[in-house]
This record gives structure tokens, C-alpha cells and sequence, in this order.
């Protein structure tokens, strides 16, 4: 069966599947954090089976694993539940009734085999996620900090534009690599190092969902997007998916994967009728906003329950992002971006706020 090794900081995940285009689509949708290697003894393996007899068999023995739904993927708002069905010699069964499929597990959680009935779309989603699921595993099991957040890359350092959703992230990042030379890194998530100096900081890449207003907020992008995706112009739903490396094409950004954190910046939706007001936060109101913008900063775990292998990774006290948010706060500048004016930003505005910025980094 085809493979791809992956890299995500130390940690090489070998995903497998029986369509060589399904290796190479994920290849792309995360370049931006992972890197292709060869040589390298893998963590952990994925592997994507297509056999309709054996999910059938599966599906047909119906679940025997007691108790309730479980976590499947960490989703920083809502569940993805999946269902035990249960418990073999070699590791657990579950069953996600979005893909439709299972998964089995082995080797401590470390080797993961998909189960589809037949291929489609949502097995790539599914492969994609896995192997993001165990890199987040082993990001928190060794001191990583999961940020809920969007980043691009300055020469000065990385930029982390983090909060709660609905805050403007993906709008003020789209607005700054459409009229900066900044890098895109991240559109959802990052990973945060703190512990020597500098931080460093590495996107964790999800698939980019804009809502209608941000599309609004960034024409030029719209209008590019739907040249390029005609049916979405007549489309009435409420946001537009994509994977990073179309969203990047869009906006004609460089990419870049890591690099030292220069500073945060926690935007919110205003009626301020300065688009972009820039406004420096004392260390105590920085670490406040800090803590909001961590990865599923509003629920119990840091992830999910299915792809901890059942170790105490998945599981790690909310204690080390609070001593990383201490950190950023009183070394690194923090500020609040007001997105008011009620148009989309200038690029005037936009290379006045990184130039403000940069200057304190």
C-alpha cells in the first residue's frame, strides 16, 4: 500500500492508503506544519482501508462495547461523537457515523486503521484528521501549548491573532496577507513553545471555513474565489470550506511554517469606527485574553477521548497553558485589534498596524 511519511516537529506519522491522489491531497492540505521525509521510523501509522465486506461484517456484528458515546476529534466548539463498538486484543473499535466507517486502533493508539465501506471525500477528511489527531497527542504530552488561533510570519517574527470564534480572526489574517508581505502559517490552530527564549510558534493546519461577512470584508478575495468556484456566488449557505492551501493560492501569500513569536493579537468586532485601532494590553489583560484563545480553553480536556492512545497526553492539566500565557503576557507585546469603520480594511491600515507592531517586538 502507498505511503507518505510526515513530520510534524520531531514527530513522523506514516499515512497509507490503497489511492495514491489521497496521500498526495493530504500532502497538500498539510504542507503548511508538516513536511515530507523519507528514512525516518515513523511514530505512528494511519492507514485507509476501502473494503465493503469487511465493513459490512463489522457494521453487521453489531456494538458490543458498552457505555456512552465518546470524543472522536477535538473540536474547539461542539462534539464529534463516535461510538465504542468494541474491544479487541489488539486495541478498541469505534464507529463515526459521519465518515461512515471505523476506526481500529492498535499499538497503544499509535497504529490507527480507517474502515470505510467505499471511498469518498469525507475518507480524506477522515485520514487528514487522524494524523492530526495523534500529532496534537504528542504536542501535548510534551509541553505544547494549542492555540486557538490564526498566525503569518514577519520578518520580525510570527504573528498570533488568537480568541474566541466569531472574533475576527480569519478576517483581520486575510486582510493583513492580502495587503502585507506577511506568511501564512495557521488559520485555526497553532502550536505555542514556551521555555526559552524566544517562543516559537508552528501552524497546525485545519481546513479554513469564512463566513459570508468575512468574504464581505475581503472583496478582492471574494471575488477571486468565486471566479475560480462560480456555484458558490449563487450559494446562500452561511460559510465557504476549504483546505489552507487553496485559501493561500486565493490570496497569492507565501507560506511558512514556524518561526520565534513577535507578538499576540486578540481581535474583536466593534462599532469603533476606526477599521483597525490598535491598542497595547497591560500584562494582565493580555493574560486574560490569552486564556480564552486557547485550544478548547471552555471545555474539560485538551482532547478528544479516541486517539490518546490512553495515555495521560490527551489529558494534560490546563496548569502549562497557564504558565505559557504568564509568560507571553509579560514578555511579549499584546494587543487589542478593534475591527470597526464597517469596510473592509485599507492597505494603508494594514501596513500601519504591522509597522506598529513590529516596532514594539
Amino acid at each position: 500500500m502507498p505511503a507518505l511519511d510526515l513530520r510534524f516537529e520531531t514527530y513522523v506519522v506514516r499515512a497509507r492508503s490503497q489511492d495514491p491522489d489521497d496521500l498526495a491531497w493530504l500532502a497538500a492540505v498539510l504542507e503548511c506544519g508538516f513536511e515530507p521525509v523519507e528514512g525516518l521510523p515513523p511514530d505512528a501509522e494511519v492507514r485507509l482501508t476501502i473494503d465493503a465486506v469487511a465493513h459490512d461484517a463489522l457494521l453487521a456484528g453489531g456494538r458490543t462495547e458498552r457505555g456512552p458515546d465518546v470524543e472522536g476529534f477535538a473540536q474547539d466548539a461542539g462534539d464529534y461523537r463516535c461510538e465504542p463498538w468494541r474491544a479487541t486484543a489488539d486495541g478498541p473499535i469505534v464507529r463515526d457515523p459521519e465518515l461512515p466507517g471505523f476506526y481500529r486502533l492498535s499499538g497503544s493508539g499509535r497504529d490507527v486503521e480507517i474502515l470505510a465501506r467505499a471511498h469518498t471525500h469525507a475518507c480524506r477528511i477522515a485520514l487528514m484528521r487522524v494524523v492530526r489527531e495523534l500529532t496534537m497527542d504528542r504536542v501535548v504530552a510534551t509541553g505544547g501549548v494549542l492555540i486557538h488561533g490564526a498566525a503569518a510570519l514577519s520578518d520580525g517574527g510570527a504573528l498570533v491573532v488568537s480568541g474566541l470564534k466569531r472574533r475576527g480572526k480569519t478576517t483581520l489574517l486575510m486582510a493583513l496577507l492580502e495587503h502585507t508581505s506577511l506568511a501564512y502559517m495557521s488559520n485555526d490552530r497553532c502550536v505555542l513553545r514556551v521555555g526559552e527564549a524566544p517562543a516559537t510558534l508552528r501552524g497546525l493546519p485545519t481546513l479554513v471555513s469564512i463566513t459570508r461577512s468575512g468574504l464581505d470584508a475581503c472583496p478582492s478575495f471574494r471575488e477571486r474565489l468565486f471566479t475560480a468556484r462560480p456555484k458558490l456566488a449563487a450559494s446562500d449557505a452561511p460559510s465557504v470550506g476549504m483546505g489552507p492551501h487553496e485559501f493561500v493560492s486565493l490570496l497569492g501569500a507565501p507560506q511558512a511554517a514556524s518561526g520565534p513569536v513577535a507578538a499576540f493579537l486578540f481581535p474583536r468586532v466593534t462599532s469603533h469606527p476606526e477599521r483597525l485601532a490598535l491598542h497595547r494590553l497591560p500584562p494582565a489583560e493580555a493574560l486574560a485574553l490569552f486564556r480564552e484563545g486557547l485550544f478548547r480553553a471552555q471545555r474539560a480536556t485538551v482532547l478528544g477521548d479516541v486517539f490518546t492512545g490512553g495515555t495521560a497526553g490527551g489529558r494534560t492539566p490546563w496548569g502549562v497553558g497557564e504558565a505559557a500565557g504568564r509568560w507571553v503576557s509579560s514578555n511579549l507585546p499584546c494587543f487589542r485589534v478593534e475591527l470597526g469603520g464597517g469596510g473592509p480594511p485599507t492597505a494603508e491600515q494594514c501596513r500601519s498596524l504591522l509597522a506598529r507592531v513590529l516596532a514594539t517586538a
